[in-house]
């Protein structure tokens, strides 16, 4: 049993020390390009349940923004459109642009629709 620790500790200090290099430093790479691409949807449940969640989502075009919230979209009821305030309205189409690739904002309405 100690010769078996003993080998397989010689192998571990026999790899080069820009592997471990590489093994330490790859966080440093891969989450901040993961946040370019990837963002996070604050989803509200219905007022009958107590469910807010994050929904995770692929992005239309990579961005450094990560939190998104549908603004139009508050518990169970989607608002239309026309009732937002400007800066509710262009937070809805920045939205809708990162998370479905559109600007159409019918289109956007749809998708939410679809999702519950």
């Amino acid at each position: 049993m100690l010769n078996a620790m003993r080998r397989r500790w010689s192998r571990i200090r026999s790899v080069p020390w820009w592997v471990w290099a590489l093994l330490a430093a790859w966080p440093l790479f891969f989450f901040p390009t993961a946040r370019y691409f990837v963002g996070f949807e604050h989803v509200f449940g219905d007022d009958h349940e107590a469910t807010d969640y994050w929904s995770a989502f692929i992005k239309s075009e990579p961005s450094w923004e990560l939190w998104f919230e549908a603004p139009a979209k508050r518990g169970e009821e989607i608002t239309p459109f026309e009732r937002l305030g400007p800066e509710w309205k262009l937070l809805m189409l920045r939205y809708c642009h990162a998370r479905y690739g559109t600007e159409d904002v019918r289109q956007c309405y749809e998708h939410l629709e679809a999702r519950d």
